[in-house]
């Protein structure tokens, strides 16, 4: 298990064994270290448990979502020369002969349906 403290936003692989804890609620739980210093430390999601929630929606500045392209691939990349648009004049279409708009019911609608 990995751990993060939300004081000091320090990474533990583990809590170390002079840790008394202090509180716990819910997901934060605060220990003073054997140093004297406290933690309020949290336990880092894992990869899967990420998926999980961000499957729909990837949050703009997640690294996980976005990873960081390094900088080895974006010069190995080749450049793509731009592509020239041909303008083309526009097709006049023949117009078919205008046809009167009438309202219909929903009734006309149905009983036009069984003829």
């Amino acid at each position: 298990m990995t751990y993060r403290c939300q004081i000091c936003e320090t990474e533990f692989d583990s809590i170390p064994r002079g840790a008394v804890e202090l509180y716990s609620r819910g997901q934060s739980h605060v220990f003073r270290f054997a140093d004297g210093i406290v933690h309020d430390l949290r336990r880092l999601g894992s990869h899967t448990a990420h998926a999980r929630w961000h499957k729909t929606n990837p949050r703009p500045g997640c690294e996980l979502c976005f990873p960081p392209v390094p900088e080895i691939l974006s010069e190995l990349q080749p450049e793509i020369p731009p592509t020239v648009v041909e303008q083309t004049e526009p097709v006049a279409v023949p117009v078919a002969a205008e046809v009167e708009l009438v309202s219909m019911t929903a009734m006309e609608a149905a009983f036009r349906r069984l003829k």
